[in-house]
């Protein structure tokens, strides 16, 4: 299993009708069971949606979704489709 594999089995049981899954990034973590690295936190690029610089991206464009609406102050996120 890959580190990130929970996350997108996560997002991928939402129903198709779910256009958008808002988190918090303590919520991910909860689903990861493992902290986020510093640059998770720190760093807008680690929410990259590219796979080929982004290991964790892999989760969610695996699932059918991008990352949106990111906030590094309020440690949130939103993954939409």
């Amino acid at each position: 299993m890959k580190l990130y594999d929970p996350l997108e089995h996560h997002l991928a049981k939402q129903t198709p009708n779910v256009r958008e899954v808002p988190m918090t990034f303590k919520k991910i973590e909860n689903i990861l069971g493992h902290a986020l690295p510093y640059s998770a936190r720190h760093r807008n690029q680690w929410w990259a949606n590219n796979p080929q610089r982004h290991v964790q991206a892999h989760a969610w464009l695996g699932a059918g979704y991008m990352t949106e609406g990111l906030d590094l102050v309020t440690q949130t996120v939103t993954f939409a489709r």
